[in-house]
């Protein structure tokens, strides 16, 4: 069936390259914001890591004395139009993404669809703009072009529906700094590599905090303990790998695709494999505990790490590009 999807994955990335190119030609016009935007996104269909790189970008903006704003599609969620993120969303409201960046930042996160329309809400203070998974999101004008690719993933770089490919690779040559997640330069596949030429690369490893959230519970202490694994992210693979590495003992996993939202009668049956394992917890990301919290008899075994960035960037290429485009 995969390989019958193959020529619509062509067509679909050749569409994408299309677009991309009637664009910088002018045939279409991009929406201009009264400060600098800095486009965050991928080639590829989730789990690069977008999200806990857009914090790190927001909060260095932030030590450079400034103001910066997150915009975002706020991807699955059951609302309509451009919305102001506050804390009293759920993540149907606005999507789990946007929880993550208003439990992280002070500043103003912005969910729309059309992008675009996004702007009219920001505060007129803002000095610079995130456009979390802008990459493909054409209609806003961009600064700076910053595009993840997950080392970690070199399978997915077919075209989607095929695999997760959103567009040709060459489109790669857009970008003004690629970022190399989950995995060393020899972990880059040289399909893509070639087409990177002279653009600055960094390298970001995520890795977890010694603590666990809610309640700050040293991994060390939870190395004795058994673990039911919920996870509904883009890159479950890595997140178990993670946990391996740690010394941390699964011996359940309930996995579900991105952006699922849970009911009722599945906590129940998450609830009822917890107590047939004999769990101590439910081990799980920051994206799904902000889903899985909302049901109060779930809540209380949840834990889930923290992550830490640590960007290998000896040019400083990261730190430069956002120092010259805040002087703008």
């Amino acid at each position: 069936m995969r390989i019958v999807l193959l020529p619509l994955g062509y067509l679909y990335a050749f569409i994408n390259s299309i677009r991309r190119k009637l664009y910088k030609a002018g045939f279409f016009k991009s929406v201009s914001a009264k400060c600098p935007v800095i486009s965050v996104g991928n080639l590829t269909m989730g789990g690069s890591g977008k999200t806990p790189f857009c914090i790190h970008l927001a909060k260095i903006i932030e030590e450079k004395g400034k103001i910066p704003a997150v915009i975002l599609r706020g991807y699955k969620r059951k609302t309509k139009g451009p919305i102001i993120v506050d804390e009293s969303h759920s993540p149907e409201d606005v999507g789990e993404e946007a929880l993550i960046y208003k439990r992280n930042l002070k500043c103003q996160i912005v969910v729309a669809e059309k992008r675009e329309e996004a702007l009219k809400l920001l505060s007129p203070n803002i000095d610079a703009i995130i456009l979390d998974d802008g990459f493909q999101h054409l209609q806003i004008h961009r600064d700076i072009d910053i595009v993840l690719v997950d080392a970690n993933k070199p399978d997915d770089l077919l075209p989607f529906p095929f695999g997760k490919l959103r567009e040709p690779i060459s489109s790669v040559k857009s970008a003004d700094l690629v970022a190399v997640t989950k995995g060393e330069r020899e972990a880059l596949p040289p399909k893509i590599e070639k087409h990177i030429g002279k653009i600055p690369i960094i390298f970001v490893d995520y890795n977890w905090k010694e603590t666990f959230l809610p309640n700050a519970i040293n991994i060390e202490s939870l190395k004795n303990k058994r673990f039911l694994l919920l996870l509904g992210i883009g890159n479950p693979d890595f997140f178990i790998k993670t946990a391996d590495t740690k010394g941390l003992k699964i011996v359940h996993k309930a996995i579900f695709p991105d952006h699922f939202f849970p009911s009722k009668k599945i906590v129940e049956k998450i609830i009822l494999d917890f107590k047939e394992n004999n769990c101590d917890y439910i081990l799980t990301s920051e994206k799904d505990f902000i889903k899985w919290k909302v049901f109060k008899e779930i809540e209380p075994l949840l834990v889930f790490p923290e992550l830490v960035l640590n960007v290998k960037d000896d040019q400083k290429h990261l730190d430069n590009i956002v120092f010259q485009l805040l002087q703008k």
